[in-house]
């Protein structure tokens, strides 16, 4: 039990420092993916799995949203630049 929370600390504090150190937007996000893990791990091992169950099933779907959004916000702004060509 207490190697599991170290582990899933340590997995949480690296999410959270590359979410606010990265500079690509996809990487922030998965980074963000692997902060929530580390959290809906400690869940389980407080044995709140439902709590743990809805961490991992609204970081699923929250972050399929976002990344969506920002892949459209990073095109039409590489688009203005002029630095990507094609239609918005």
């Amino acid at each position: 039990m207490s190697a599991a929370f170290w582990i899933l600390s340590a997995l949480a504090l690296i999410g959270a420092l590359l979410a606010v150190t990265l500079r690509n937007l996809v990487h922030c996000v998965l980074s963000l993916i692997l902060f929530f893990l580390g959290i809906a791990g400690h869940y389980f091992l407080l044995r709140a799995d439902f709590l743990g169950a809805v961490q991992i099933l609204i970081v699923l779907f929250s972050t399929t949203a976002l990344v969506v959004g920002l892949c459209k916000v990073e095109e039409r702004f590489l688009v203005h630049r002029g630095k990507l060509t094609g239609s918005v």
